[in-house]
C-alpha cells in the first residue's frame, strides 16, 4: 500500500514537471517563431522574393532553436526521472530497514515474554510443590 502511494506521487510529480516543462518550451517556440515572423516583415526594405527568403531562414532557424530547446527539455525530464527513482529507492531501502528493526524489537520482546511465563510457571510449580511437601511434613 505504501509502495502504491509512493508511485502515485512518483507519477503525479513526473506528470507535473513534464506539463510544466512542454509549456515553456511551446512558449519560447511561438514567441520565437512570431518575434522571427515580425522582424522578418518589418525590418526588410527588401522585395517579396528576398522577404521570403529572409523569413524561411528565420523559421529554419528558431525551428533548430525549437529542437534544441526540447532535446534540452527532454534531458532534463530523463535527469528528473533518474533522481527521483534515486530517491525512492533510498526510501525503499530506509522503509524497510525500519520495518526489519521493528519487527526484529517486536520478536525479542515476544520471546522474553514468553520466557518470563515460562519462568513464572516454573516458579509457580515449583512454590506448590514446595507448599505440598511442606503440609506432607507438617500433617
Amino acid at each position: 500500500m505504501l509502495k502504491e502511494i509512493l508511485q502515485n506521487r512518483k507519477m503525479k510529480k513526473i506528470k507535473e514537471q513534464r506539463r510544466k516543462e512542454a509549456k515553456k518550451v511551446a512558449i519560447g517556440a511561438f514567441s520565437g517563431i512570431a518575434a522571427g515572423i515580425a522582424s522578418g516583415l518589418l525590418f526588410a526594405p527588401k522585395s517579396g522574393k528576398e522577404a521570403r527568403k529572409d523569413i524561411v531562414e528565420k523559421t529554419s532557424e528558431v525551428n533548430s532553436k525549437i529542437k534544441e530547446n526540447a532535446a534540452n527539455v527532454k534531458n532534463s525530464i530523463k535527469d528528473k526521472n533518474s533522481e527521483v527513482k534515486s530517491n525512492i529507492s533510498e526510501a525503499r531501502e530506509k522503509i524497510s530497514t525500519y520495518l526489519a528493526e521493528k519487527k526484529s524489537k517486536a520478536a525479542k520482546k515476544d520471546e522474553t515474554c514468553t520466557q518470563c511465563e515460562e519462568t513464572s510457571s516454573e516458579e509457580v510449580s515449583n512454590k506448590e510443590e514446595n507448599l505440598e511437601e511442606d503440609n506432607s511434613v507438617n500433617n
